[in-house]
């Protein structure tokens, strides 16, 4: 352990001991969570009740600094320590001065939202998401940004893991898999088109968690996805457009463009999953869930199906080729989706050809 952290060990063993209420932030906050290599000084936050008695037990572990104030903050009580070389900086009713006047940042209990095992001793951590703020009131973008990048890794993470849950039970071709292919495409397409590769990431992942086919019941008001959504403190501005993406990029038996950019990577990449070799497993095995016959030369595909004829249908999965699969190259949106497109659907045709063969005792 290198030195910084073991006097941060010493100061929680005694800070703990006295049941005060603190918690690190800054920096430190940072490192500890991961965000960055390192860290410079042992920055802490401690409830304004505790203030003397967290005073008492630092003069007694360092030497307290003259004080140097700053404009940019107006901060109740600002000390800072020198500790065997380590410089500690002590925040007691954090405050920040901006344009739009001061704001409170004080350390409430209920924002210590985790806690970092130091070598068996509890180390509190104050709310990255809050620290977010504090770096954009500072005018630290570079900062806030880093968190903001942090904070979106991590709901992508916990919703992989929701539709991994989700889909435990699903064979039908909507199973987790499917959902993950859709959502790299659908980021690869992303970064190609300049779309918001979080928003498109994030739609992907719950593109079919509220599908009419798998969960009926929510469906129309997407409530899975929401849920997830609010879970996760997604703002309400995100939640809708996921949520207008959801509605836009379902086949349904008929055309509808999404109107944004990150719609349309996400369809594509949904599309996209329904070409090619994996097209064509997964039309078997939807075709197999459902109890339908792989073909039978006497049912001729229906090309002309209302949207609620064509949720309804039980035609044959070849002819499902005829009737979804093959139209979809023309309504890809994103120039890369229509060169991918293009590339599965000579793949299928082959496929189709080599079927037909020998379905008719041709080879």
């Amino acid at each position: 352990m290198n030195k910084k952290l073991q006097i941060l060990k010493e100061i929680a063993i005694r800070l703990n001991k006295e049941k005060i209420t603190w918690a690190v932030g800054a920096s430190l906050l940072l490192y500890l969570k991961g965000l960055v290599p390192c860290f410079h000084d042992i920055d802490i936050m401690v409830l304004e009740e505790d203030e003397d008695r967290a005073i008492e037990i630092l003069q007694k572990m360092g030497k307290l600094q003259p004080k140097n104030p700053n404009i940019n903050y107006q901060t109740k009580t600002f000390l800072e320590f020198v500790i065997e070389e380590v410089d500690v900086d002590v925040m007691i009713g954090f405050a920040i001065a901006t344009t739009d006047g001061i704001k409170d940042c004080a350390l409430k209990p209920e924002q210590i939202v985790e806690y970092y095992d130091l070598e068996e001793e509890k180390i509190p951590l104050h709310s990255l998401e809050l620290w977010e703020r504090y770096y954009k009131w500072m005018g630290r973008e570079e900062k806030a940004e880093l968190i903001r990048d942090w904070i979106k890794n991590e709901i992508i993470e916990k919703a992989k893991e929701y539709i991994k849950t989700l889909f435990s039970h699903e064979f039908s071709g909507h199973d987790y898999h499917h959902t993950m292919r859709v959502q790299k495409m659908a980021e690869r397409l992303a970064k190609e088109e300049g779309a918001d590769v979080f928003v498109v990431g994030l739609t992907a992942l719950l593109h079919d968690v509220d599908d009419i086919k798998l969960s009926p019941d929510t469906h129309e008001e997407k409530e899975n996805a929401v849920r997830f959504m609010r879970q996760v403190n997604l703002e309400t501005d995100i939640i809708n457009r996921v949520c207008m993406i959801i509605e836009e990029i379902s086949f349904g038996g008929k055309s509808v463009m999404p109107t944004t950019i990150e719609g349309k990577c996400v369809q594509d990449a949904d599309r996209l999953d329904a070409l090619g070799a994996i097209g064509i497993a997964r039309a078997f095995a939807f075709g197999g869930n459902h109890q339908r016959q792989m073909h039978h030369p006497e049912i001729a595909p229906n090309l002309n199906m209302s949207k609620e004829e064509y949720r309804k249908a039980k035609s044959t999965t070849i002819n499902h080729f005829y009737e979804k699969l093959f139209r979809l190259k023309a309504l890809m949106n994103t120039k890369s989706g229509k060169q991918i497109a293009e590339q599965r659907e000579v793949f299928m045709k082959d496929f189709l050809e080599e079927f037909m063969r020998e379905w008719d005792g041709e080879r």
